[in-house]
């Protein structure tokens, strides 16, 4: 994260000479000159132009995500937004297989942090797509800084900018590498990553679902299912797991309001509801 340098700023413009001054300040780092690089890129960081992403529109008075770019003047009720929802830490996590309690670390360290004295629309539109299943690997990138910068801050006592610094030191921003750890990796093979690169304008975001060469610590993850337990006894837990994606799903409609959110997760619900029909069909035991 973030801090605002100087005064809080107002307008359109001078955020977007802060966000620049950012820029300027973190060019002591090649790490994060890389990253800002590809930020740019990408339309994660906007220095003077307007990029793709989310948009907060108003409906009756009520805030309804929508998926245009966040301008920077609605920042501030985009991060009002994800402070009130309820259902943003779940779909997180079921989309990066990221634990819940981890999520809600990171969403309480960006969100509701009384250091940070403005509101960053990139940041918000990056945990917009983090929550529906659109996030990049530059987004997942995000929840690897953000949850190292809060350890060294914890654990060693430090200031924001050291914390901040060496959390760009820790996490190898280039490849995504976190350390030395050993990477994990779904067993894909070569017809389904052709399917996926040819379905997806951004494979990574198909990828990230999968834990495609994920490198983060294993206790970001959840667990894993005991290979001791009967196969049918985890076919019943996958069952559950599958069903609850159903049920977070319609919660998050409900509170979301928007038709490009709605007609999202229809799709998904789609895919999820396939996956039942399969897994009884391969397991009739489930049928009891």
């Amino acid at each position: 994260m973030t801090p605002v340098i100087g005064p809080a700023r107002e307008t359109v413009a001078a955020i977007q000479a802060e966000r620049y001054d950012r820029a300027l300040f973190y060019g002591g780092s090649a790490i994060v000159d890389v990253v800002l690089a590809k930020w740019l890129a990408n339309g994660v960081v906007s220095v003077g132009r307007r990029v793709a992403g989310s948009h907060l529109v108003t409906s009756g008075g009520r805030w309804r995500w929508g998926y245009n770019a966040i301008p920077d003047t609605e920042a501030a009720a985009a991060y009002q937004a994800i402070r009130e929802s309820t259902t943003d830490v779940a779909a997180s996590a079921r989309y990066t297989g990221y634990k819940p309690d981890r999520i809600r670390r990171i969403k309480d360290y960006l969100f509701n942090n009384p250091e940070w004295t403005a509101a960053d629309a990139e940041i918000a539109a990056a945990w917009h797509r983090l929550r529906t299943g659109r996030g990049t690997n530059l987004d997942r990138l995000l929840l690897k800084h953000e949850t190292a910068e809060m350890f060294l801050r914890q654990r060693y006592g430090l200031d924001y900018w050291e914390a901040h610094r060496r959390a760009n030191q820790q996490v190898e921003l280039r490849t995504g590498h976190y350390g030395a750890r050993s990477m994990k990796s779904y067993p894909m093979s070569d017809v389904l990553q052709s399917a996926i690169e040819s379905l997806f304008d951004d494979p990574s975001v198909a990828y990230g679902a999968l834990g495609v060469d994920r490198a983060e610590p294993d206790e970001w993850d959840e667990d894993s299912c005991c290979a001791a337990t009967d196969p049918i006894e985890r076919a019943r837990l996958l069952l559950r797991t599958l069903e609850n994606y159903i049920v977070q799903m319609a919660e998050e409609h409900e509170e979301l309001g928007s038709p490009e959110a709605s007609d999202t997760l229809r799709m998904q619900a789609v895919g999820i509801l396939v996956a039942l029909r399969e897994l009884v069909r391969h397991f009739p035991e489930l049928k009891g």
